[in-house]
């Protein structure tokens, strides 16, 4: 009997839907991903299981089955869902964007994304564990439950919530811009980035690590706490900051413009830029370490300190400095109009242009052009290679094991003693790379590709990697330090736009200029 009814069932739901449910040990499954867009399907039968995704968005549906199993993606945008089942099971991401959600169950567990922007939600259960995001943007969320867990990253800009939980876990990026948060909580660990900008934040707790960037613009703090790590940039435009604790490291550029910042900390570490163009400085400090440009246009600066090492511009105009300092190193080019600098000392090295416009010096034929990989501050060394600034943990021969700025993980690095280099998580990993990177490389699969096309996370570092001969290690490490959301799909434009500064970041763009040409 009860088979003869599963059979009824499987007749109707083809019938309705033109797809065949097949039965085993009692139960309803469907192999594939289930697209019941415009079937006008009212109801699922209980205790269904689809191996991929569930479509049902623009479908009358009201409510959903008990013991649903999607082992993909589950898409109810726009249907009248206004809340889930008990048992729900989803191995990919949800999506409710506007439906009239109000709730959701106990214990629900959802592998990857939940898409919530623009329900009428307003409270998350217990023990909910998320392994990807959750876009809760513009939704009445005030509070979040304890021991929340979430993959990736948390969207939370357009809702009233004053307050994060205790032992909150992020394993990727919190947006908070133009909420009206005034705290953080203790022991907060965000994997990816902190956007704070336009908040009511006035202070930041402690030992605070950060792995992407931290954006502070336009609040009302005024001060930055002891041992507090930045793996990407640091926004600090329009604040109150005057001053910055010791030891701080930012992984890549810290934005100084506007504020009223007088001096700089020791030990001070930026692997990216540091800008500091129309403050209040008046001086570096001899151990200061910048991986990338340092922009001193319009401040009090009068003097640099010997020995200085900047790894990519130096920016000195309108500056009232007079002369350079001993062995003074620009790994890019050297901004010197409008300064009262006459000449130029014996040991100067830049890498790239010398800008001397109205200064009156002509002779530049004692600047060395050979910018060394390998830089040397505070008896440590540091290392620019493929666009990545990294710290030197020891070094042998062709091999260095490295610590990118502001990441705690050990990383390896090698060259063929050519100018060629490639990162890796493991030794293997890297010399692999490097091999792949030397070696030929079939573009042809790329050749019919528009800039519309798409292409999954995964996909977009294999076409870099091919047309460019990145290493994968590298590609990874920039393109995530540059997406601040993680999409499922991106177009070869989006991956152009993320990857510009990368290494051969101009060959990946000509290659499908030429494309365009021909076609």
């Amino acid at each position: 009997m009860k088979t003869k009814n599963l059979t009824e069932i499987v007749r109707e739901f083809k019938n309705k839907t033109g797809y065949t449910l097949e039965v085993e040990n009692g139960k309803l499954h469907y192999d594939s991903s289930l697209n019941l867009q415009g079937t006008g399907i009212t109801s699922l039968p209980d205790n269904l299981t689809v191996a991929d995704s569930l479509y049902l968005q623009g479908t009358p549906i009201t409510s959903l089955p008990d013991n649903l199993t999607v082992g993909g993606s589950f898409y109810l945008l726009g249907t009248g869902i206004t809340s889930l089942p008990d048992n729900l099971i989803v191995g990919g991401s949800i999506y409710l964007e506007s439906t009239g959600i109000t709730s959701l169950p106990d214990n629900l567990t959802v592998g990857g994304s939940l898409h919530l922007k623009g329900t009428p939600i307003t409270s998350l259960p217990d023990n909910l564990t998320v392994g990807d995001a959750i876009d809760l943007q513009n939704t009445a969320i005030t509070s979040l439950p304890d021991n929340l867990t979430v993959g990736t990253s948390l969207y939370l800009q357009g809702t009233p919530i004053t307050s994060l939980p205790d032992n909150l876990t992020v394993g990727g990026s919190i947006y908070l811009k133009g909420t009206p948060i005034t705290s953080l909580p203790d022991n907060l660990a965000v994997g990816g980035s902190l956007d704070l900008q336009d908040t009511s934040i006035t202070s930041l707790p402690d030992n605070l690590t950060v792995g992407g960037y931290l954006d502070l613009q336009g609040t009302p703090i005024t001060s930055l706490p002891d041992n507090l790590t930045v793996g990407d940039h640091l926004y600090l435009q329009g604040t109150g900051i005057t001053s910055l604790p010791d030891n701080l490291i930012v992984g890549d550029s810290l934005y100084l413009q506007s504020t009223s910042i007088t001096s700089l900390p020791k030990n001070l570490v930026v692997g990216g830029s540091l800008n500091l163009e129309y403050t209040s400085i008046t001086s570096i400090p001899a151990d200061l370490v910048v991986g990338d440009y340092l922009d001193l246009e319009g401040t009090g600066i009068t003097s640099l300190p010997d020995n200085l090492t900047v790894g990519g511009s130096l920016y000195l105009l309108g500056t009232a400095i007079t002369s350079l300092p001993d062995n003074l190193i620009v790994g890019g080019s050297l901004y010197l109009q409008d300064t009262g600098i006459t000449s130029l000392p014996d040991n100067l090295t830049v890498g790239d242009h010398l800008y001397l416009e109205g200064i009156g010096i002509t002779d530049t034929s004692k600047v060395k052009r050979n910018v060394p990989i390998l830089f040397q501050w505070r008896n440590y060394g540091y290392i620019m290679a493929d666009g990545i600034f990294s710290k030197v943990i020891s070094h042998r021969a062709n091999v260095y094991k490295i610590n990118q700025i502001g990441k705690e993980e050990i990383k390896y690095l090698v060259t063929d003693g050519n100018g060629k280099w490639s990162h890796g998580d493991t030794l293997k990993q890297a010399k692999a790379d490097l091999i792949y990177k030397i070696s030929n490389r079939d573009k042809s699969k790329y050749e019919n590709l528009t800039l519309d096309s798409e292409m999954t996370f995964a996909e977009a570092i294999e076409a870099y990697r091919v047309i460019t001969g990145a290493c994968s290690t590298g590609t990874k490490m920039f393109i995530e330090s540059k997406l601040t959301v993680r999409k499922e799909k991106y177009t070869i434009a989006d991956i152009i736009f993320f990857t510009n500064g990368q290494y051969n970041s101009e060959m990946f763009k000509s290659f499908f200029d030429k494309q365009l040409i021909q076609n």
